[in-house]
């Protein structure tokens, strides 16, 4: 059986059932494709003290090297390129039969800034890998202008795509938007995801439509902020924080939307939340920047918008608003339609096949 020992430094757990949830989504599709999944090697929550994290590698490393020297499989498989990568790395140096491929999401790489970070032991974890997964067209190109010479390594994989199971649309959506007009919002609660240019574009919207309101799913450090913003903004009871989501709960939250709001300010690698939200017949309006391109297209399934500028994202969800029902249903049609190109069992088999290819004709 084929065999892949799995890396990460996120992965779900009780605690944090949202903390890298594309990672498992990712084992299980390589398990129905016939792999056998070792490990995997993985942390499962994040912490902000020293010791924690300290403590959370140490025991990776640990577990990395035991399953390296003791247990039998065909490719190291590490998911973003951290410290966790690093270790990797040096494994692949004392192993020299063992293979890695690795599969870069973005924050590893990119920024506010499109430009790829240059690191020497990215590069050389670059040159040791037999495959460099990236979950978009923009994130490859991103890339290459940097490493050209990893052209014929890289190979497009759209972090475990959108299963169906969770991701559908809501049958009675229609008798849904006459009670409300809900806006929602789901990623790590911190400053470059855009959460406070949101805000203050709600305040903006809901004085011409005091029916709305805006959900919020997520967890980060600074949650703390926003609240503070929220209150400055008068907005107590108008904006609701319902914390952090798992897989399933992430559906059920989103199909209870009119309008989801991606308002990054990352030169985001792919966006998958926002792929998921049009699965589920929800039509997104996000910033105008980076692999959400590959996707969403102006007024066709969705609305774009400058980064950063609250003004216009207010707008924007003001032209949604207007639209009569048949503009509205042919976006959400349409919102569908581009998310099933992302159906996950395709996206999984696609990958597991040029794994196959890749590991056992090298």
């Amino acid at each position: 059986m084929r065999s892949v020992l799995l890396v990460s430094n996120m992965y779900p757990s009780s605690k944090q059932p949202y903390f890298g949830t594309f990672v498992q989504v990712f084992e299980n599709g390589l398990k129905d494709c016939g792999f056998k999944i070792v490990g995997p090697v993985v942390i499962t929550s994040k912490g902000t003290s020293l010791f924690g994290k300290l403590f959370r590698y140490t025991k990776l490393l640990l577990k990395l090297v035991f399953l390296s020297f003791f247990k039998k499989y065909d490719v190291i498989y590490v998911h973003f390129l951290g410290i966790h990568a690093f270790f990797c790395l040096i494994i692949s140096w004392l192993l020299p039969s063992k293979k890695v491929i690795v599969n870069v999401h973005g924050s590893d790489l990119l920024g506010e800034k499109r430009e790829v970070e240059d690191s020497f032991w990215k590069f050389k974890m670059f040159k040791r890998a037999i495959m460099i997964v990236v979950p978009s067209a923009f994130f490859r190109k991103s890339l290459l202008l940097k490493y050209p010479e990893f052209q014929d390594k890289v190979f497009i994989s759209s972090s475990g795509g959108v299963n169906e199971a969770f991701f559908y649309p809501c049958k009675n959506r229609e008798s849904n938007l006459k009670k409300s007009f809900n806006i929602g919002f789901a990623s790590r609660l911190i400053e470059s995801k855009g959460l406070g240019v949101l805000i203050e574009a709600f305040a903006l919207f809901h004085t011409s439509v005091p029916h709305s309101h805006l959900y919020v799913a997520g967890a980060g450090e600074d949650e703390k902020l926003f609240l503070l913003e929220i209150g400055r903004l008068n907005l107590e009871g108008k904006v609701s924080l319902v914390g952090g989501l798992s897989h399933d709960e992430l559906g059920t939250f989103l199909r209870k939307l009119d309008v989801f709001v991606f308002p990054t300010l990352f030169y985001e690698s792919l966006g998958l939340v926002a792929i998921e939200a049009m699965a589920c017949g929800v039509p997104v309006i996000a910033s105008n920047r980076g692999g959400i391109l590959d996707y969403l297209e102006d007024g066709k399934n969705g609305f774009l918008f400058e980064p950063g500028d609250s003004r216009q994202l207010s707008d924007k969800i003001c032209e949604y608003f207007k639209l009569d029902q048949r503009a509205k249903s042919e976006l959400v049609l349409n919102a569908i339609r581009t998310a099933h190109t992302y159906e996950h069992k395709n996206v999984n088999r696609q990958l597991a096949v040029r794994i196959a290819e890749i590991v056992y004709q090298t």
